[in-house]
């Protein structure tokens, strides 16, 4: 290629492709603003509670493993087999409790996702789809 001739030589051949005709949906401004807003609310979904439930399966599992040392001792005072025994319930619950909270946040979750899907869905109904006159 030279500075005075802009052409440009391929030695290889190459196939053009051509953008295919895409469907256009012109909605209203009330539509997209109720999109947006519902896409606004959606809570973002997180693991908080996924990773304090398990910190407590830990503490849960380290209170089993210090009763299992602590009726292989000799002398233990009762105190600290009542407060073992009470970390080993608490932890037990918190985890519980942890895990059925992080379910329901994730539930809700989905469903704000499959309100807006379902919304969206109801816009593109309200359309007529032209046949592609390639796909005859």
């Amino acid at each position: 290629m030279s500075s005075n001739n802009p052409h440009i030589d391929f030695s290889d051949k190459f196939a053009l492709a051509l953008p295919k005709t895409q469907t256009l949906y012109p909605i209203n401004e009330r539509d997209w603003l109720r999109l947006k807003s519902m896409v606004g609310r959606i809570i973002p979904q997180t693991n908080w509670w996924q990773n304090i439930s398990a910190a407590c399966f830990g503490i849960f599992f380290t209170a089993i493993l210090s009763l299992i040392g602590f009726f292989n001792a000799d002398k233990v005072p009762d105190w600290i087999l009542t407060v073992t025994w009470a970390i080993l319930c608490g932890s037990f619950v918190l985890c519980i409790s942890c895990l059925v909270f992080d379910h329901a946040i994730k539930k809700r979750t989905t469903l704000s996702k499959e309100d807006i899907m379902e919304e969206i869905q109801n816009i593109e109904n309200g359309f007529e789809k032209q046949k592609d006159e390639n796909s005859a």
